[in-house]
C-alpha cells in the first residue's frame, strides 16, 4: 500500500487541548503579570499546532499604564508525551497592540519557551513554563522594543484529551 500524508501512516489527529497560562516577568524593576489562553490540536502524539492569545499589563514611568494584547499561532513539540513528566518545546508568534491613555502601537510578539509538563490525569496536564518574550516593531516614545522584551516564567493548565498511541 502507498503511504499518504493524511492516512494510515501519515499525519493523524491524536488529541485536542485548551487551557490557560499565567506568567510573571520583570519590567522597569517591577513585576508584571500576563495571561494566555490557548487551543491546540495534537498530531501524531508529538506535535501541537494551534492558537494563543496573550494579554499583559505594564506600568511605566513615562507613559503610565499600558496594556499589551497579541493573538497568533503556537507550535509545540513533545517527543515523549506518554511519560508522566516530560518536556515540551514551544514557539508562539503573533501580531498585537500596545494601548495606553495617549498611545496605540502595533507590535509583533515572538515567544520561544520550554515547559516541564506533568500528566496529572488523562484530561489534565500541569506545566511549569519558562521562556523569553521578544517584542518587535514597537514605535513607542521613551520605551524600546528591547525594554518591553524579557524572560518570563509561568504556570500552564492544559485540559483536553489525547487518544491513540
Amino acid at each position: 500500500k502507498d503511504e499518504t500524508i493524511f492516512g494510515r501512516n501519515g499525519i493523524k489527529l491524536t488529541g485536542v487541548w485548551g487551557g490557560y497560562m499565567q506568567n510573571i516577568s520583570t519590567f522597569e524593576n517591577d513585576f508584571n503579570l500576563s495571561r494566555n489562553g490557548f487551543f491546540v490540536f495534537e498530531l501524531n502524539k508529538k506535535v501541537l499546532i494551534g492558537w494563543d492569545g496573550l494579554n499583559a499589563d505594564f506600568n511605566t514611568a513615562s507613559l503610565g499604564n499600558l496594556e499589551m494584547n497579541s493573538n497568533g499561532f503556537t507550535f509545540g513539540y513533545y517527543p515523549i508525551a506518554h511519560k508522566a513528566i516530560h518536556p515540551v518545546i514551544n514557539l508562539y508568534g503573533g501580531k498585537g497592540k500596545i494601548k495606553g491613555d495617549e498611545v496605540l502601537d502595533n507590535i509583533y510578539v515572538w515567544q520561544p519557551s520550554i515547559t516541564l509538563e506533568m500528566n496529572i490525569f488523562r484530561w489534565f496536564k500541569l506545566g511549569l513554563d519558562g521562556g523569553y518574550r521578544f517584542i518587535t516593531e514597537s514605535n513607542l516614545t521613551g520605551i524600546s522594543s528591547e525594554e518591553l522584551s524579557g524572560p518570563y516564567a509561568g504556570l500552564k493548565l492544559k485540559f483536553g484529551w489525547s487518544w491513540g498511541r
